[in-house]
């Protein structure tokens, strides 16, 4: 018997399904940000204490996340490459 987790035909179907929902989850999420993102003025996040730059670099983020949700279902082209993760990967800090 090998330790931790054995994997079985049950295991991997269970895996399989929690990886979909977890990715539909965060797609929704990504949306649902968007959403906000796009309809708050500037003016609005800075008041809360953003500074320009980081306004633009969290919109532009979310502009991404979402072409990268609008292009994993099939809602839209994306010519040429993009790196969907450009801007996001400057909201990770330190990780």
């Amino acid at each position: 018997m090998a330790a931790g987790f054995q994997v079985t035909k049950d295991a991997l179907n269970q895996r399989a399904g929690a990886i979909v929902v977890a990715g539909e989850s965060w797609f929704e999420d990504v949306q649902r940000l968007q959403t906000y993102l796009a309809a708050t003025p500037d003016g609005d996040l800075t008041a809360l204490g953003f500074v320009s730059g980081e306004v633009a670099s969290l919109k532009s983020a979310f502009v991404d996340l979402d072409n990268l949700r609008l292009t994993a279902y099939g809602q839209r082209a994306q010519t040429p490459a993009s790196n969907f993760f450009f801007w996001a990967s400057k909201l990770r800090g330190i990780l």
